[in-house]
């Protein structure tokens, strides 16, 4: 085959690379990047507390979320996810400081 393959071939492949690259540091370097740079500001926190009890709710979203029966409905499912973040808060908080560490063997 001779000729123009398309973008995701040598040398377009190439091209499209620097040109996407080019064009993200022109739109991320101005008022783009600004407005992502607060929104990110913005988000910090709750995703750092989200983080802190992570995985509280990995551990815990399969028997409140997904066994849970009443967690069926709308309301359900509510009171399920309330519960969740409650239960995930007092095991990272509390309950995780009680549970003594593995032993190692080395």
């Amino acid at each position: 085959h001779v000729g123009f393959r398309g973008v995701g071939y040598f040398p377009a492949l190439h091209l499209r690379h620097f040109a996407v690259a080019t064009l993200m540091l022109i739109l991320f370097f101005g008022p783009v990047g600004r407005a992502m740079s607060d929104a990110v500001q913005r988000i910090s926190k709750p995703i750092a507390f989200i983080a802190s009890i992570s995985f509280a709710l990995y551990a815990l979203h399969y028997p409140i979320l997904v066994r849970w029966n009443v967690a069926q409905s709308v309301l359900g499912g509510a009171l399920a996810v309330v519960l969740l973040v409650g239960l995930a808060i007092f095991v990272e908080r509390f309950a995780m400081r009680h549970i003594p560490d593995a032993p190692r063997s080395c």
